[in-house]
């Protein structure tokens, strides 16, 4: 939520995956050390509605928040106030386009049973996510819907990216996340530890 469309591994797995209610995120450097603690905010029905970011010393550094419609569902991102993306979605509640300030715009496609499959990135004027003016993604689910594989290409000239795969545990959350350049040679490794029961849920991420 406040990585923004850059980070590839969460925006890509959040389209199909089942993620549970955390009211708490923590995230570990590589020395063990705290460079980031998530806490989220929701309504009285139970949609995440926003966020408060803290610090290694436990100062607040940013804050996030959503617009959701009558049906709950997130139609805006808006991060220290200033708005990230805003959603169209289908019929069947899927998100179909994000829509960013600078006229970004990202599409996706999904099959019959609502997993993500396809998804588009367009630039637009003033912002850029990197690489070619047109990136293609296809996604493998499981049979619950986690993405756990992604292959990136150039959608002009067809040229493969990166690749990334994930495992998950039992709950469905991801426990590890490897990126592969075009060359099979590994960009990032990831790892992510959590802990469950009663409110708060907490998440470890570690770099490799």
């Amino acid at each position: 939520d406040w990585w923004g469309p850059s980070f590839r591994p969460r925006c890509c797995r959040q389209l199909s995956c089942r993620f549970r209610k955390r009211s708490l995120s923590t995230h570990y450097d590589n020395d063990g050390s705290i460079f980031l603690r998530q806490v989220f905010q929701f309504d009285r029905n139970g949609n995440k509605i926003g966020y408060l970011n803290y610090n290694s010393n436990n100062l607040q550094t940013s804050t996030g928040r959503y617009e959701l419609d009558l049906k709950g569902r997130k139609i805006a991102h808006y991060h220290d106030g200033t708005i990230q993306n805003s959603n169209v979605y289908d019929d069947h509640d899927n998100i179909i386009k994000e829509v960013y300030p600078t006229g970004a715009q990202t599409f996706f496609e999904y099959d019959n049973n609502g997993f993500a499959i396809n998804q588009l990135d367009i630039k637009g004027g003033g912002f850029s996510f990197g690489g070619p003016n047109r990136k293609f993604t296809t996604f493998i689910n499981d049979p619950f819907g986690n993405i756990i594989e992604m292959k990136v290409t150039n959608a002009e000239t067809k040229e493969l990216l990166f690749t990334q795969k994930n495992k998950l545990n039992n709950q469905g959350d991801e426990i590890e996340s490897i990126g592969y350049n075009a060359d099979g040679s590994v960009y990032n490794h990831t790892n992510y530890e959590y802990k469950y029961g009663k409110p708060p849920v907490i998440c470890i991420l570690s770099v490799v």
